[in-house]
């Protein structure tokens, strides 16, 4: 038994996902967790999935603190325990594990299956992520998906059903009225900035550099359009050309994709994240900029970015951010695209006397101990800001903050949904999120608030379709309580 009371909607949604493989999407803060765990104790056994070790040890150590069950019926299983051990350890009650180590137990034969599988942060479970062959694996379990956000495109949704058996949709919003009581004000504030003089002047000259490229390729048939998968399905076009100037047509296509980077660098990051990723392209020396250094006009381009480096010309950003900062006296996260960035940013804010850690993955770097250290120190309130690639918007145990400052919108409306998430879940927070006018920010900012919309549309739409098999599975239910009640009358 669960020593904890649920909430009335977390025991409407564990009752679906005793009966049915069921998706649960709840805002963050909302206890997703505690519905896996009271469906774990149902059964009295379960397996609980999540992304990294940290988070999967989180949720082991909640579960022993919550829960009745003897803490050597807990164990937490991890590729770095001897294989003769792990034998062992999957016939123990409750297993919390990254998927990567199941995975592989799976295909050698040595992973017991539980009447329980808990999927945490199941929108993972596309293409050949470990989650999709565990779930093929385990088909005769009862399947809980947990997920604050499974994506907008209804496609990639649907793949996630169908790579993890889903029957039911458990859709909570915070507007929901069984949810409404529970949930903690988030105080959202949008600043803006303009481009300064400098930086609209470096902008100007790269569009007209790729126009000129723009209209190369257009001349040709080739249309790219203002949005990011217009440019890519551009390119998937130029590759099905079967002519000899298809090369000739790649090489512009390319140079106008460093183009477009590079504006996107000037309006939404600044000229270090500029400058930092010229330094890179031009020692790669790939056919885009190699095309690019034969260009007059980006010759120039490259002695006005010079000028305006020498003169310490910033991003407005940067000052608006420290004076947010500074303006502040909680602790909270400060999430940024760029790797380039997260390090430029934790410099300038020592420098205006303001201590910050950087945050970064394995793939920039960062080992799982080091992970660790930083959140160990930022728990300990011996810096005040985490200055955090994508890595700390999900699957890491990072505590809750009071504010979460967005460097940049960000197009994506699952990484919108999780960088919210990293506050307000036990008092008020507050997230800012940095505006560059009439700039790509703003697509960005409104690219996510209406995939946030058509994510919750495709989710009622698809829990329409899958209720008449849940009406069947409760009939069944219903069929074989009234035979049982039969049986009983019979023997009376």
């Amino acid at each position: 038994m669960l020593n904890i009371t649920l909430r009335e909607y977390q025991k409407k949604i564990a009752e679906t996902c005793k009966k049915a493989n069921t998706l649960v999407v709840l805002p963050t803060g909302l206890g997703k967790t505690l519905i896996a765990f009271e469906v774990m104790d149902y059964f009295k056994e379960g397996l609980f999935l999540a992304p990294t070790k940290p988070l999967a040890k989180q949720h082991m150590e909640n579960f022993i603190k919550l829960s009745n069950w003897p803490a050597d019926e807990v164990v937490l299983l991890t590729g770095e325990i001897s294989r003769k051990k792990r034998v062992e350890l999957y016939k123990k009650r409750f297993i919390f594990a990254t998927p990567q180590t199941v995975r592989n137990d799976i295909r050698n034969g040595i992973a017991l299956q539980k009447k329980v599988i808990v999927f945490d942060e199941c929108h993972r479970a596309i293409g050949d992520y470990a989650y999709v062959e565990i779930a093929k694996s385990f088909e005769s379990s009862r399947i809980i998906g947990l997920t604050a956000s499974p994506g907008g495109d209804k496609d990639r949704i649907k793949e996630v059903l169908n790579n993890l058996n889903i029957q039911a949709i458990e859709l909570r919003t915070e507007n929901d009225e069984d949810v409404k009581p529970y949930i903690k004000d988030k105080i959202i504030k949008w600043v803006y900035v303009s481009l300064n003089p400098a930086l609209r002047k470096l902008r100007k000259m790269l569009k007209e550099i790729g126009k000129k490229y723009e209209e190369q390729l257009t001349s040709k048939g080739i249309y790219l359009g203002k949005r990011k998968k217009d440019i890519i399905a551009a390119g998937d076009s130029l590759n099905n050309i079967n002519h000899p100037m298809k090369y000739r047509l790649m090489v512009s296509y390319a140079a106008f994709l460093n183009i477009n980077h590079m504006i996107e660098l000037i309006e939404t990051q600044g000229l270090n994240a500029l400058s930092n990723y010229l330094a890179k392209a031009l020692k790669e020396k790939k056919a885009g900029i190699k095309e690019l250094l034969k260009n007059k006009e980006f010759q120039e381009f490259r002695k006005e970015l010079q000028n305006a480096l020498l003169n310490n010309v910033e991003h407005p950003k940067m000052e608006k951010l420290i004076e947010i900062v500074k303006s502040v006296k909680t602790n909270g996260i400060i999430f940024v695209q760029y790797r380039d960035q997260v390090f430029y940013i934790v410099k300038k804010l020592s420098e205006a006397g303001i201590k910050s850690l950087p945050f970064l993955g394995k793939k920039q770097g960062y080992s799982r101990k080091k992970q660790e250290e930083v959140i160990k120190r930022f728990r300990n309130r011996e810096v005040q800001f985490l200055v955090s690639s994508s890595i700390g918007e999900e699957g890491i145990d990072i505590p809750s903050v009071d504010i979460v400052i967005f460097y940049e919108p960000v197009p994506s409306e699952i990484r919108a949904i999780q960088r919210r998430g990293r506050t307000g879940r036990f008092r008020e927070g507050h997230i800012i999120i940095l505006i560059t006018k009439n700039t790509r920010d703003e697509w960005f900012y409104w690219a996510a608030i209406k995939k946030e919309k058509k994510m919750r549309a495709i989710l009622n739409e698809l829990k329409n379709e899958l209720k008449p098999l849940m009406n069947e599975e409760d009939q069944k239910l219903e069929e074989d309580k009234g035979k049982k009640q039969m049986k009983l009358i019979e023997f009376f």
